[in-house]
């Protein structure tokens, strides 16, 4: 059943005053200031990400305004620290996320936002923020992929060679071409009828029929859940809401995922709606074997009278 989240955000601002009335705003007189947690040193931060990293740790930066960032091969996610780091190393076995495509930001996401500022501005929902999120120590991963992995889909609509290996624009239409490229590969998935395990190279069916459902589903079908509001697609049931709760279990495309290619501002006020931050699916990979990659700590939502 979709969230409720007004109400849930009403029923936030309630229980944390001013940290939620303004998410935008740079951090508080007094807030702790962020720390890099990987490397150590900060002279070891690999130059790429040097200026992206600093911008993270300065005070003084104000929030970038989502529609004015770009994308520039250096990415962030939002991990929570014990899945990225064990005390000062990174974690053996932590992966940049738990899917084989994996949503990404750029680091301006974070840059002069406080934790609740930045979930907000990549699309957790505040129900999200509250029930699972409070009380979790979070970090923000700035990394760049090796070489071998390219950024920008083919704009010729055809599956190229490479596919596994490119950074795709976060829209509708890529989510579905990597839903039928990977179901269309037996060694990419997996059945598990009891539920999800950490799998983070293959899908997850709950049966062989699911898997053949998604398979099979047609692309006047995909044209419908593209163009229908998710309440709308809840209400109504059917095989289209069966696919739209699929792609939201195989990929993490929530209620808030926009498809355009863009993040969704989930607690903007009473400003109108406004364009996001980019947004991108990049192929996981282990943390260990990115090139270039970066640890800064977020610390925790603590929700309190």
């Amino acid at each position: 059943m979709p969230r409720m989240p007004l109400v849930v955000a009403l029923c936030l601002t309630a229980f944390a005053g001013t940290v939620l009335a303004q998410p935008d705003a740079p951090a508080r007189p007094g807030a702790p200031v962020r720390k890099l947690l990987y490397p150590a040193d900060p002279l070891d931060v690999p130059p790429a990400l040097k200026p992206h990293v600093e911008r993270l740790l300065d005070p003084d930066q104000k929030p970038v305004e989502p529609g004015a960032a770009k994308g520039s091969g250096v990415y962030l996610r939002v991990l929570s620290r014990r899945h990225a780091l064990d005390g000062a190393k990174l974690k053996s076995g932590g992966w940049v996320g738990a899917r084989p495509f994996v949503f990404l930001t750029v680091p301006d996401a974070a840059r002069g936002r406080d934790l609740l500022g930045t979930l907000s501005a990549i699309g957790y929902d505040p129900e999200e923020i509250l029930d699972i999120e409070k009380g979790v120590e979070k970090v923000a991963v700035v990394f760049a992929y090796p070489d071998t992995i390219r950024a920008g889909a083919p704009k010729d609509g055809k599956r190229p060679a490479d596919w596994d290996r490119r950074v795709y624009p976060a829209t509708w239409d890529n989510v579905f071409a990597l839903a039928d490229h990977l179901t269309a590969d037996k060694d990419r998935w997996t059945v598990r009828p009891e539920g999800d395990a950490f799998v983070p190279t293959k899908l997850q069916f709950r049966s062989d029929k699911e898997a053949a459902f998604a398979t099979g589903f047609p692309d006047v079908g995909k044209a419908r859940v593209k163009a229908t509001d998710y309440a709308a697609l809840w209400e109504t049931g059917g095989a289209d809401w069966v696919y739209r709760q699929l792609i939201e279990r195989l990929f993490g495309a929530s209620e808030h995922f926009r498809g355009d290619g863009r993040t969704k501002l989930t607690l903007v006020g009473k400003r109108n709606p406004r364009v996001g931050f980019p947004e991108f699916l990049g192929p996981n990979a282990e943390l260990k074997d990115l090139p270039a990659i970066a640890v800064v700590g977020l610390g925790a939502i603590r929700v309190g009278e």
